[in-house]
């Protein structure tokens, strides 16, 4: 990917979050929910998206294999594959309620050393 190329789409997912209406408390006199996000790309060919099926799962995919199994084409056939990663970073505080409970993303209990106290605090 061009440099070029990454300075235009970053820019364009930043000005998206800054300009979109729904970044903003209309009631808390615009405030901006979120700041300008983080942008990264990555190689698509990148042997870290192989080691995701070790350390993930063997159901993950490469975006190499996303691709082609959206497109029918052929991995060997696509042209070079890049993976755009953005998130948000927070504006206000981030509040946790009392009873929230955090889990792993595949549904289980959380490690030991995160539990949350009566206070609604993550340690």
């Amino acid at each position: 990917m061009k440099r070029v190329d990454a300075v235009v789409i970053s820019a364009e997912i930043r000005d998206f979050m800054v300009r979109s209406l729904l970044n903003y408390i209309t009631e808390a006199g615009g405030t901006p929910v979120f700041d300008p996000p983080l942008v990264g790309f990555a190689d698509g060919a990148d042997p870290i998206f192989d080691e995701f099926k070790t350390l993930v799962g063997s159901d993950n995919i490469t975006p190499a294999e996303a691709l082609a199994g959206a497109t029918g084409e052929a991995p060997s056939r696509l042209p070079p594959v890049y993976v755009i990663a953005w998130t948000p970073t927070h504006s206000l505080p981030v509040i946790i309620h009392p009873g929230y409970r955090p889990v792993n993303y595949r549904g289980g209990e959380p490690a030991a050393e995160t539990q949350t106290s009566q206070k609604g605090e993550v340690s």
